[in-house]
């Protein structure tokens, strides 16, 4: 029997993915569908992940602007100190 594999794919999208598992689980899916359904489950952790790794290189970034700004504050400071010495 031929699976539409996008009508299938549709159907796990209306379904959720705590749904999807629990009849992954239960052996709802038989052997022509059960490929497809492990492959789109696959593909929501993986998007999962992604979004995961772009926050944590948001944060990243966020704490390299961070360190700048205090650099560069640190540099003013000690420049204010010497001035204030000289004069």
């Amino acid at each position: 029997m031929m699976i539409d594999a996008e009508e299938l794919k549709r159907r796990l999208e209306e379904s959720g993915e705590d749904k999807v598992r629990e009849r992954l689980a239960s052996n709802i899916y038989g052997s022509p569908e059960r490929p497809i359904v492990e492959e789109w489950l696959l593909s929501k952790e993986r998007e999962k992940s992604y979004k995961k790794m772009e926050e944590y290189l948001n944060i990243a970034r966020s704490a390299k602007h961070a360190a700048w700004i205090a650099a560069i504050a640190a540099l003013i400071s000690a420049m204010a100190a010497i001035a204030a010495g000289i004069w």
